[in-house]
C-alpha cells in the first residue's frame, strides 16, 4: 500500500504545483490594480529590452524552440505508450508528472512574460464608440481609398505590376514612438527598434492554415509567413510588432499596426496600412450596402486591381480544410484569453478606426 502511495508522489506533487499556479494566475487576472497598473508598468520597461534579446538573430529561435517541444511531446507520448504496454506503471506516472510540471511552467511563463496583457484596459474604452451608421463607414472608406490610391502611385512594382515590398524597408522607416492624440492614453508607445520580423520556418504549414504571422511570447519574436502577398507584409509585420509591444488582443494589434504604418515616412507602409484598413471597412459595409462596396472595388486603380488579384490567387491556392480547422482552434484560444468574440475580435478594428476618425474630425 505504501509503495503504491510512494509511486504516485511525483504526480501528486505536480498536481499540487499546478493547482497553486492556476490559483495564483487566476487571482492576478482578477486583481484590477495588478492588471491596470503593476503589470503594464513592468512590461512598459521590459519589452524594449525583451524584444532585442532574440531579435538580432537572423533565424527564428522561437520556431526552433517550438520544434524541440513538438518532438519532445511526440517522444514522451511514444515512451509513455511503450511503458504502459510493458506494464511499467510507475514510469508512466513519472512521465505524466513531468509533463504536467512543464506544461504548468509554460503556462506560468506565458502569463508572466506577456499573457497578462490580455487583461489590461482595452483601447476601445478610450474612444467609447457608440453605434455607428453605414454612412459614417462610407466616409471613412472614401478617405482610406483616396490615400491608398495616392500612395500606390509611389511604390515599387514587380515584373507583373504587383506591389513589391522588402522586409528591410520596414525597420528603416518606422518611427521610434507612436504619435498620439492629446486625449489618448496608449499603454505602450515605444516601437521596437532594429528588431527583425522573421520568416517562420513553419511558413509552408502557416500558408495552408491561413496564418499571416504569429508572435512567440517566450522569445519575443514576431514571425511572418514566407510568400505572403506583399500588400499584407508591412501590415502583418506591424501587427505582430504590436503584439511584441504588449497589445494582446487582435483588434488592438490591428489598430496599433495601422498607426505604425500610416505614421511611417515610407509610402509602402502607408499604402499597406490604408489598403488593409480599407478592406476591413468594406467588409463591414458589405452586408448593409453591397452596391457601395462593389462600386468601390471597381474604382480601384489598375495597380490596386493587380494587388487585389494577387491576394485572391494566394487565398485560392492555400485555403481549405486546414484553414477552417485552424480558425476553429484560434477561435477557442482567443476566447480562453479574455477575447469573448473569438476570431470576430479581428473585426473590432473597425470600431477603433471609427473612434480614430471621430477624433480627427475629418
Amino acid at each position: 500500500m505504501q509503495r503504491q502511495i510512494d509511486s504516485f508522489k511525483p504526480l501528486i506533487k505536480s498536481g499540487i504545483y499546478t493547482f497553486i499556479v492556476f490559483v495564483i494566475v487566476f487571482l492576478l487576472q482578477n486583481w484590477t490594480q495588478f492588471t491596470e497598473e503593476f503589470y503594464p508598468n513592468f512590461y512598459r520597461n521590459f519589452y524594449p529590452f525583451y524584444t532585442k534579446f532574440f531579435g538580432w538573430f537572423p533565424i527564428s529561435i522561437g520556431d526552433i524552440f517550438y520544434s524541440i517541444l513538438i518532438l519532445s511531446l511526440i517522444w514522451t507520448i511514444i515512451l509513455g505508450i511503450r511503458c504502459f504496454v510493458l506494464g511499467q506503471k510507475w514510469r508512466v506516472i513519472r512521465i505524466l508528472s513531468r509533463f504536467l510540471f512543464w506544461l504548468t511552467t509554460f503556462y506560468l511563463l506565458f502569463h508572466l512574460l506577456w499573457g497578462f496583457n490580455y487583461y489590461k484596459p482595452n483601447i476601445s474604452k478610450q474612444f467609447l464608440v457608440e453605434e455607428y451608421k453605414v454612412q459614417e463607414l462610407q466616409l471613412i472608406a472614401n478617405d482610406l481609398f483616396a490615400k491608398a490610391i495616392e500612395q500606390r502611385n509611389l511604390v515599387k512594382e514587380d515584373k507583373k505590376g504587383v506591389f513589391d515590398f522588402h522586409r528591410k524597408n520596414f525597420y528603416q522607416t518606422i518611427p521610434k514612438n507612436l504619435q498620439t492624440n492629446a486625449n489618448w492614453d496608449l499603454t505602450y508607445t515605444k516601437l521596437p527598434q532594429k528588431n527583425l520580423k522573421k520568416y517562420s520556418i513553419f511558413s509552408f504549414a502557416m500558408r495552408y492554415f491561413g496564418v499571416a504571422g504569429y508572435y512567440n511570447p517566450f522569445t519575443a519574436e514576431a514571425q511572418i509567413t514566407r510568400l505572403l502577398p506583399d500588400t499584407s507584409k508591412p501590415f502583418s509585420m506591424a501587427h505582430e510588432q504590436a503584439h511584441q509591444m504588449g497589445y494582446a488582443t487582435e483588434y488592438e494589434a490591428n489598430f496599433i499596426g495601422f498607426l505604425t504604418c500610416v505614421q511611417s515616412n515610407n509610402p509602402e507602409l502607408i499604402y499597406s496600412g490604408n489598403y488593409k484598413a480599407l478592406k476591413y471597412v468594406l467588409r463591414e459595409i458589405y452586408p448593409k450596402d453591397s452596391t457601395f462596396v462593389r462600386q468601390k472595388l471597381d474604382s480601384f486603380s489598375p495597380g490596386m486591381q493587380r494587388d487585389l488579384a494577387a491576394e485572391k490567387a494566394y487565398d485560392q491556392k492555400y485555403s481549405g480544410v486546414a484553414d477552417k480547422a485552424f480558425s476553429a482552434m484560434n477561435n477557442a484560444y482567443l476566447k480562453a484569453n479574455n477575447q469573448k468574440e473569438g476570431v470576430e475580435s479581428y473585426n473590432r478594428f473597425v470600431e477603433l478606426l471609427v473612434g480614430y476618425y471621430r477624433e480627427k474630425d475629418f
